[in-house]
């Protein structure tokens, strides 16, 4: 896919897990894509992401800090997903 990009064009995905399949993986490709491509990614479901509207600084900022809110949250929740399943 990448290699049909053109710098100025637009990539529109429907969910960011189409970039990759963990948080680094996901950030390298945006990186790439919008850095050294020079592609804009509009994501479908979230009108934040979108490097046409915000700068890509401050989309790859917001989307880090989301990536470690939500791996947070998972953190938390898992002690109890663990006691959940042994009592069965």
């Amino acid at each position: 896919m990448k290699l049909r990009l053109r710098k100025g064009d637009t990539l529109y995905i429907h969910l960011l897990n189409r970039l990759g399949r963990n948080k680094e993986m996901i950030l390298n490709e945006w990186k790439d894509i919008t850095q050294n491509i020079k592609v804009h990614i509009v994501e479908m479901d979230m009108p934040l992401l979108d490097t046409r509207k915000y700068n890509d600084s401050s989309v790859l900022s917001w989307l880090t800090w989301c990536y470690r809110y939500y791996r947070g949250l998972l953190k938390k929740r898992e002690p109890r997903l663990r006691l959940v399943k042994l009592k069965g």
